[in-house]
């Protein structure tokens, strides 16, 4: 199929005599007619004269979008299908479709379509904590506990110091045994590192109760029973290269040790 041959420019000075016969009040056949335009011609030029008062070519706003609104359609789906999207992506995909673009241009689009966050100065705070469970760091840089005697230890590749972040001052509560009144399902969990680091004392709690509602009291070996669901819980399952917690978290590490012990029967023993 051969390309349509580009039509030659109308001569300014033809343009704006058609102009003034309009302005007379002059019919378009008749203009036609009268200069031997076609009536195409003289229509296009009395539409391009009314919005601006005047028949010089101006300039254009710019050169012409290379992201149309279907290439802009197409990007949206591929972010919805993979968030972390990269410009070099979609670059690819619309070059496959014979379109030239720029990773700067893209980059510009995606930024427009919110897929690229501007960085705040919340966004550069450290961290206090990174990481979870076993692996968790005090700033990313040395575990809790190891943290307490080492008071000039500082911050990877800075100045800040660690020890303001620390404290050697346990937390102490004090629970009455003897003012209290328990039955067969109050008790206490006493737990290593392993169990703590992954679970909280909310989700022991309802473990240890789902356990107790499925074996009686007339089943002596139930707290055995219960503290063996937490290390079970706790341990997690294999997945792939780790292990993971139900809710796909990473699941402790550490060593787990468990104990539930029964708050019932204690006044008896100091009778005894």
């Amino acid at each position: 199929m051969e390309k349509r041959k580009k039509t030659k420019e109308l001569p300014e000075d033809l343009r704006n005599q058609i102009v003034r016969k309009h302005e007379q009040s002059q019919g378009y056949k008749s203009i036609s007619k009268d200069l031997n335009v076609p009536v195409s011609t003289v229509r296009s030029v009395i539409k391009k004269f009314r919005p601006h008062g005047t028949m010089a070519n101006l300039p254009r706003c710019g050169r012409k979008r290379k992201i149309d609104k279907r290439f802009q359609r197409k990007i949206v789906q591929m972010l919805d299908k993979e968030p972390r999207l990269i410009s070099k992506q979609v670059q690819a995909a619309l070059q496959s479709e014979g379109t030239t673009v720029s990773t700067r241009t893209i980059r510009r689009h995606l930024n427009g379509l919110g897929a690229y966050k501007t960085i705040e100065e919340d966004d550069m705070k450290f961290p206090l904590i990174y990481g979870e469970g076993k692996k968790a760091r005090v700033m990313a840089t040395i575990g809790v506990t190891r943290g307490f005697g080492d008071h000039d230890l500082k911050v990877y590749n800075s100045n800040i110091y660690i020890k303001p972040f620390l404290s050697c001052i346990p937390g102490v509560k004090v629970y009455d045994l003897a003012g209290c009144d328990h039955n067969a399902d109050d008790v206490m969990v006493m737990g290593t590192d392993g169990l703590w680091d992954v679970i909280t004392d909310r989700e022991v709690a309802d473990i240890v109760q789902r356990v107790f509602a499925a074996h009686g009291t007339d089943q002596p070996n139930r707290y055995n029973l219960a503290a063996q669901e937490l290390v079970l819980r706790t341990r997690g399952v294999r997945k792939e290269n780790s292990w993971r917690l139900p809710n796909g978290k990473l699941a402790s590490l550490d060593d787990i040790s468990v104990f539930v012990i029964p708050l019932a029967g204690h006044d008896r023993c100091e009778k005894a």
